[in-house]
């Protein structure tokens, strides 16, 4: 083989290994994800969303927080410690997990069209909803806001 043979040769082979290198970081970079987030749910002392308890809560006129989120998710990540803050902030108030994902009836029911999604409702009724990466701040103040209401 001569010296262009080798050549190619040996671009090839790097961008074989780059391609592998670049898939298997993804793929632990992904399940690292999955792993994290269903760790913080299995801890949260946020709810699983069931109907009941969402219409008992509502039913109350006090705050509650349906955090519509997906495994994997970056932002839903960055969002649950914000979330799980709150939650003790307001330990009055209900929070509920939505999972994107599988409960496809739950999420067409509140007209979510992106995971990541926080609504909130104050007097029976919804009062903000956040789409996206949103500011600690920012969520803090729609809480408090709705706090305030009844």
């Amino acid at each position: 083989m001569n010296k262009l043979g080798i050549t190619k040769l040996l671009i090839i082979m790097g961008v074989v290994v780059t391609a592998a290198t670049v898939y298997a970081m993804k793929t632990e970079h992904k399940e690292n994800m999955n792993e994290q987030k269903l760790e913080l749910v299995d801890n949260s002392r946020i709810e699983k969303f069931e109907q009941s308890l969402f219409d008992q809560a509502v039913q109350t006129g006090g705050m509650v927080v349906l955090d519509f989120y997906k495994d994997g998710c970056p932002v839903c990540a960055k969002q649950h410690p914000i979330l799980e803050k709150a939650a003790n902030m307001y330990p009055d108030a209900k929070f509920f997990k939505v999972n994107f994902k599988t409960e496809t009836d739950t999420v067409r029911d509140f007209k979510v069209g992106s995971q990541s999604t926080i609504i909130v409702y104050a007097g029976g009724q919804e009062v903000s909803r956040s789409v996206g990466q949103t500011k600690e701040s920012k969520l803090l103040e729609q809480f408090n806001s709705a706090k305030g209401m009844k």
